[in-house]
């Protein structure tokens, strides 16, 4: 999961280099519907509280993979 997280910041990475709005709401949009619902239920519970960029977005996601595979290794 990490490797699609990192896939998909690479291409944001792209799309900024030719101008592309990376934090519209649809664009982050299309990255977090793709995550497993036990994921998405905490991005999009903070996300409500307040407004969130991609990056931002995608660095929490990356915080929630790694506790969730520090939990299910222990």
């Amino acid at each position: 999961m990490d490797k699609d997280v990192m896939k998909h910041i690479c291409v944001v990475n792209s799309l900024q280099k030719w101008k592309v709005a990376i934090d519209d709401p649809f664009l982050i949009g299309l990255f977090v519907e793709k995550l497993p619902s036990s994921i998405m239920k905490v991005v999009v519970r903070k996300s409500r509280k307040r407004e969130m960029g991609f990056m931002e977005t995608a660095s929490l996601i990356q915080e929630l993979i790694s506790e969730q595979r520090d939990v299910a290794s222990a």
